[in-house]
């Protein structure tokens, strides 16, 4: 079957927009906070609890597609941390890890998969795309765990705590404070995303990168690299540049990332009742609603 990859750049290599382009090496706090979430010591229960579950069971189970939502969004939008790390992290742990859904999911919760959005008059620019970024206290322990069974699990120096307390546990000796504010860490992280849409424009697509090399090779000891350094062209075919495509060109190539809408428009949810055994099933099954 025929498929478009080939138009895509290699998303663990290049962001899809190039108004996304960041410094990727992790600096000595970066580096702490990337260590805590990996292990679980956050001090964000939801968070923590979503961390020992892949590591202790490859998150096949348990870790449904919420929970993955929340622990990405938490390392990439509040921590600040590029999203390929997490998706690094999940390849390395997820049992059902499959790289080209993983790896857009996780740019797609970092916030950077969308260029810019439609202002007013119909013009394009780079303030107008929504972005989701999860609370990880009190709000996501009610809306997916509410009776606290996932966090207990994970989590047994928690168990004593009552239900409203296992979003923002008291002061303990054995569980960490939260390592970040979430309001300030969330308003740095919007205005990030705002600035780099700021140097989005139509056809702004990244060209693969000369160099495949996978990202966070130098990280595991032992990297297999041969492979990427032959480029041979039944793995790597020729990419696409994107600055030879006219107009109406780059509009058809934007529309398969778009869904049929601008950017702009943020998804409508349905807001229904739920009873609280329904939602406890959510960390646990399928997912059900915001």
């Amino acid at each position: 079957m025929a498929q478009r990859f080939r138009y895509l750049p290699q998303l663990e290599l290049e962001p899809l927009w190039h108004c996304h382009q960041q410094e990727t090496r992790l600096n000595a706090r970066q580096e702490e906070l990337y260590r805590r979430w990996q292990e679980g010591r956050t001090g964000f229960p939801i968070v923590d609890a979503a961390s020992r579950c892949l590591l202790a069971t490859g998150g096949w189970h348990e870790l449904n597609f919420r929970s993955r939502a929340i622990h990405a969004s938490f390392l990439t939008n509040l921590c600040g941390i590029d999203w390929r790390y997490g998706a690094l992290h999940y390849m390395r742990h997820l049992l059902d890890g499959d790289c080209p859904i993983d790896h857009y999911q996780w740019a797609m919760q970092a916030g950077v998969t969308t260029g810019g959005g439609q202002q007013s008059g119909g013009e394009w620019g780079g303030q107008g795309a929504w972005t989701r970024i999860y609370h990880p206290g009190q709000l996501a322990v009610d809306r997916c765990d509410p009776q606290g069974v996932f966090v207990r699990r994970w989590l047994p120096e928690l168990a004593d705590l009552t239900n409203d307390q296992l979003g923002q546990p008291p002061a303990m000796a054995d569980y960490p404070p939260p390592m970040l504010d979430y309001t300030s860490a969330r308003a740095d992280r919007l205005a990030w995303l705002q600035q780099r849409r700021q140097g989005w424009s139509r056809g702004g697509f990244s060209a693969m990168p000369s160099d495949v090399t996978p990202f966070g090779a130098s990280r595991i000891p032992g990297s297999c690299l041969d492979w990427c350094q032959e480029r041979h062209p039944a793995l790597f075919p020729e990419g696409l540049d994107p600055g030879s495509l006219d107009r109406e060109q780059q509009a058809a190539l934007e529309s398969w990332f778009m869904g049929g809408r601008t950017p702009a428009e943020r998804p409508r949810s349905s807001r229904r009742q739920r009873n609280s055994t329904m939602q406890q099933l959510e960390l646990f099954g399928g997912e059900r609603g915001d």
